[in-house]
């Protein structure tokens, strides 16, 4: 938090993921980046006909802070 920190990020559908490991490859990446803003916003949902003592809560986060894990902390594979 504080100030805009410029990191890459990159990213590959599962299909090829799953290609470049099954072949061994090795991989070199090269990034042309801009620096973008982009505004997002929560859902939140509820059903009609749902069950009020049957509840599931959902949650993960895509954020950081330079001291912090990134997204490898608990959002890795819910966001």
């Amino acid at each position: 938090l504080g100030s805009i920190k410029d990191v890459p990020v990159f990213g590959i559908g599962h299909d090829l993921g799953v290609s470049l490991i099954e072949s061994s490859a090795v991989v070199r990446m090269f990034s042309d980046e801009e620096t973008v803003t982009v505004y997002t916003s929560n859902v939140i949902a509820d059903t009609t006909t749902g069950d009020a003592d049957q509840v599931i809560v959902v949650g993960s986060h895509l954020d950081s802070v330079p001291a912090g894990p990134g997204i490898n902390d608990n959002g890795s594979g819910s966001a």
